[in-house]
């Protein structure tokens, strides 16, 4: 779960912090047996006496995983799970000089619970005062100020007090959406109990069955001081003109602690039920009329309205016209896209629709039907023959308000079959090829990754191309560790309309995207997981983009990024069209269709040329050795490597590299370069010519033995650089020379 930014972000809200991750001291108890408090939350209370507790801080417990919580800060305290860990093996796994473990390990090795309590000094008013916390918790909490409960996650509501042996928590561990690392944020909790001068929170922890093999807690908590409603746009809501059977929203975006209370007025008359920030409103009306709105947000320190905005409602007396066509992968579906919503009736009667390439033979239409969007229709067709210019002629179609459509004749190119590889996925594991110990720091960060010099120098270690936009597709298990991939090609929505994106990983990553074209050099980042393992989750967090408007058939580039630590690694994205009800936990990754994998729209990705041929290279068996190719875009390209003309399998990658040997003199390297749906372009020739090269290794004072791989080569001697050079009678590699006290040996070698 990403971490959250402590307060509203308003201008105007002012937060204080009161308690941090690692800085913050507690007084903690971990409860292997019953504590014997009477009532059972005595501890809670502001003047328990806790001196006999142990101190320490953040992060507390014990957590398997390396790295999982990074993004919190490092274990400080250890607290013996409930299956204990072995003995000998580090507390703090992946930290530098963890202590070890003294044992035991097994169920009931730890206590299902731990108690812990710090102090904060608060001055000033007390009343319509908010927390905002994130937290770090395996497996569930309750928190209390002064006595009072002001918050839980994953505990049961009974017993009420919590006993300290509870360990079946409603989540289970690790409870969704969070999953592990447990990392959730809590806004705009009532400070309930808070109190001028010592206030005292009090957290107790609990575990889920006597085998959990971790525990886990921090918190870093702010105080949101109250303030008045404060308008951030002040411009809005703006002035529209809404046609007949259309629809839209109206927003003011108002700050304020407490959350402000929000009422609608339509002609200076309160809207029942019209009680959040935004008003949804439909013109029903076949004639032209006008009102006017306004917000009032309201809470306890004050009232402000928003700015009196005029809706013109008029009537709709112009016919819908078809605005684009568009094909599909599956070469039997064909989306019609109109300029407003239409009726269902005619939009999705088939006999509404013909097809043709010549004007004489005719693709049946088998049906017609009219997405949720009610502005496109999908038909379903006989087979459409690749890359073929048809024609659509579409009549008799009427809008909402009953306007027929003059007919209309569009003509669309059916998908192509070529150049449609799906996106490429490049692995950089720091080494210089496959292999699943990779080499790139396990810190959990994208910048780790980013700043690689392989990363830099976009030398990947290896490279291919997935169907679906899932890493799992190409590494199918945990095996790979410490490395970074990234993912990128183009998105092609099936539909025009507002496109949400969605991104989940493990461990963190970055989506980017750019949503006015195929290039690289537009993209955005629009999404991104700084934790790990979390499901797709609804707008709003950090994982999920805002709303693109996008039409169909039109590529969009897209690029995830990721840096794998230890344990699971996979990074995959889906899209969501305003207005489907899946819930974001549902979905799946961008599929086939969608990622131009098997088919795609002709010259989706444009065009491009060769601007830099891979050079000639001259060097000496055991160098690396790196060819390269320059275009002129950066829409994402394919590549096939071919020595001697020849494909070399997996030489899928933008660059290519080897060491070079003896048998590769002379050898010829080219590239066969693609772009989605478009032009297929090969290089000229590099050739790798191998030098002999002559190597002196020291074997005594002055005394050097020389080595060469080629026979065929004579080792020549001479007084200075410049000569006069003489053959070595009966040199042969592994020749002994001694160097004169004075003065310096010269040698080379020739070809016999």
């Amino acid at each position: 779960m990403a971490l959250a930014l402590a307060g509203p972000v308003t201008a105007s809200a002012q937060s204080v912090q009161l308690i941090s991750y690692t800085n913050t001291v507690w007084k903690y108890h971990a409860n292997t047996n019953d504590p014997g408090y009477t009532p059972v939350d005595a501890w809670t209370a502001p003047g328990f006496d806790d001196s006999s507790w142990l101190s320490g801080q953040g992060l507390f417990g014990y957590e398997a995983t390396v790295n999982a919580y990074a993004a919190v800060g490092d274990f400080h305290t250890y607290i013996v799970p409930p299956n204990g860990v072995a003995a000998g093996s580090p507390i703090f796994p992946g930290q530098a000089s963890s202590p070890l473990s003294p044992g035991p390990s097994g169920a009931n090795s730890g206590g299902p619970s731990a108690y812990f309590r710090t102090h904060f000094n608060w001055t000033g008013a007390t009343t319509d005062v908010l927390f905002t916390t994130t937290n770090a918790v395996d497996d569930g909490i309750i928190v209390y100020l002064n006595g009072q409960i002001i918050m839980n996650f994953n505990v049961p509501t009974t017993p009420s007090p919590m006993t300290w042996d509870i360990n079946t928590l409603p989540g289970g561990a690790n409870p969704a959406p969070f999953g592990e690392p447990s990392i959730f944020p809590t806004n705009n909790v009532p400070a309930t109990g808070l109190v001028p001068g010592d206030n005292v929170l009090a957290v107790e922890l609990h575990q889920q069955g006597t085998g959990s093999t971790d525990d886990v807690f921090a918190m870093s908590l702010w105080a949101v001081l109250p303030f008045p409603p404060t308008n951030l746009t002040p411009d809005m809501p703006t002035n529209i003109v809404l046609l007949q059977n259309r629809s839209t929203t109206l927003s003011a975006s108002i700050g304020g602690s407490p959350p402000p209370m929000f009422q609608w007025f339509v002609n200076n008359t309160p809207i029942p039920g019209a009680t959040s920030s935004t008003l949804f409103l439909t013109n029903e009306l076949a004639t032209t009329s006008v009102s006017n709105y306004f917000v009032q947000a309201s809470n306890s320190r004050g009232t402000i309205y928003s700015r009196t905005n005029t809706v013109t409602y008029t009537a709709d007396q112009a016919p819908p016209t078809v605005v684009g066509v568009s094909g599909s992968a599956s070469f039997t579906r064909l989306l019609v896209t109109f300029s407003e919503p239409v009726d269902a009736f005619s939009g999705e009667d088939e006999f509404n629709y013909s097809i043709t390439a010549d004007g004489v033979n005719f693709l049946s239409v088998m049906t017609a039907f009219l997405t949720a969007n009610g502005a496109s229709v999908i038909l379903t067709t006989d087979p459409q023959t690749p890359g073929t210019l048809y024609t659509v002629a579409v009549s008799g179609v009427a809008d909402l308000a009953n306007n027929v459509m003059v007919a209309q004749e569009v003509p669309f190119r059916s998908w192509v079959t070529n150049n449609a590889l799906g996106v490429n996925f490049d692995v950089f594991n720091g080494t210089l090829g496959p292999t699943v110990a990779g080499q790139i720091s396990n810190a959990n960060t994208i910048a780790i990754f980013t700043n690689h010099p392989t990363y830099v120098a976009n030398t990947p270690s290896e490279c291919t191309h997935l169907s679906v936009f899932n890493t799992r597709q190409f590494y199918a298990d945990d095996t790979h560790e410490q490395f970074g991939g990234r993912i990128e090609g183009l998105f092609i929505p099936p539909i025009t309309g507002l496109w949400r994106l969605f991104i989940r990983s493990d461990d963190p990553s970055e989506l980017w995207f750019n949503s006015n074209g195929s290039g690289a050099s537009g993209a955005a980042l629009v999404a991104r997981e700084v934790g790990c393992c979390n499901a797709y989750l609804e707008p709003g967090a950090q994982q999920t983009s805002a709303a693109f408007s996008l039409t169909a058939g039109r590529g969009y580039y897209i690029r995830a990024i990721y840096k794998e630590i230890t344990g699971g690694d996979f990074c995959e994205v889906a899209a969501r069209l305003e207005g489907d009800s899946t819930p974001a936990a549902s979905l799946t990754a961008l599929p086939a269709d969608w990622i131009g994998s098997g088919a795609a729209p002709e010259n989706v990705g444009g065009t491009f040329n060769i601007t830099q041929q891979p050079a000639s290279v001259g060097t000496v068996a055991g160098a690396r050795v790196t060819f390269r190719v320059g275009t002129d875009t950066t829409t994402p390209l394919y590549y096939q490597w071919r020595r001697n003309g020849v494909d070399i399998p997996g030489a899928t990658c933008a660059t290519y590299s080897l060491d070079a040997a003896a048998g590769d003199n002379g050898a010829k390297f080219s590239a066969q370069v693609s772009i989605i749906g478009g032009d297929t372009k090969v290089t000229s020739e590099a050739t790798l010519s191998l030098g002999i090269s002559l190597t002196a290794t020291a074997t005594g004072p002055r005394q050097y033995q020389l080595t060469w791989p080629d026979p065929t080569y004579q080792l020549q001697q001479a007084p200075t650089v410049t000569g006069p050079w003489a053959l070595v009678p009966g040199a042969a590699s592994g020749f002994t020379v001694n160097v004169p006290l004075t003065g310096n040996g010269f040698y080379r070698l020739i070809k016999q």
